[in-house]
């Protein structure tokens, strides 16, 4: 098997294709695929945990891979909302404006009544 993790793909993306790929082996040894994944991965954290813990089958991989898929996703989480402005800010202060604009324009509607 040659699956090979891309630039920038995630974890997650690579372990997903990697395990389409695997479905359409037959009779896939576990070691093979074990040793198949470690060697199409991308130098990571992920990579040189599993080189340091002897995991022997494609579900121990899965299992291990969760806590770093989940890390890489937060990551990512943070890095967009760097990236772009707080979006929530954005339309608290646009409805605020619409409010008064909003206000201001039933004031003007309003006749001049005083008792």
């Amino acid at each position: 098997m040659q699956v090979r993790q891309r630039k920038n793909e995630s974890l997650r993306d690579y372990l997903a294709r990697f395990n389409t790929e695997a479905l359409q082996v037959r009779n896939l040894n576990q070691s093979v695929a074990v040793t198949a994944i470690q060697h199409g991965l991308c130098p990571s954290p992920f990579n040189f945990s599993i080189s340091k813990h002897l995991l022997q089958t494609l579900a121990d991989i899965m299992t291990h891979a969760q806590k770093y898929i989940n890390a890489e996703a937060a990551q990512t989480q943070m890095r967009d909302e760097v990236e772009r402005p707080d979006k929530k800010r954005r339309h608290t202060k646009e409805r605020k404006s619409e409010r008064s604009n909003r206000d201001r324009t039933r004031q003007d509607r309003q006749p001049n009544h005083r008792p």
